[in-house]
């Protein structure tokens, strides 16, 4: 299972956008209004290259063979009315 870390929650604010990233494993999480999940994605130290690197946290202890989801919208965008999101 995969423990929740109080702590890393501190670490969900408001980004700003400044691109695109494709990280391979992140794929294997789905969409949910509400999600046990998210991910943070901040540029490798070191390298000028543009890589980066993106960490996945837990929002709550998840199971062994329970699926994780995360949000593919912003939180301002997903606590917004249904009418707002469609």
């Amino acid at each position: 299972s995969v423990q929740h870390d109080p702590a890393a929650v501190a670490l969900r604010s408001p980004a700003a956008t400044i691109g695109l990233g494709m990280f391979f494993w992140l794929h294997l999480a789905n969409h949910s209004c509400v999600p046990n999940a998210f991910f943070t994605a901040t540029s490798a130290c070191g390298r000028d290259d543009g890589a980066a690197i993106a960490t996945l946290y837990a929002l709550r202890n998840i199971d062994e063979g329970e699926e994780v989801f995360i949000s593919y919208v912003d939180s301002a965008t997903l606590l917004s009315p249904v009418s707002t999101r469609r």
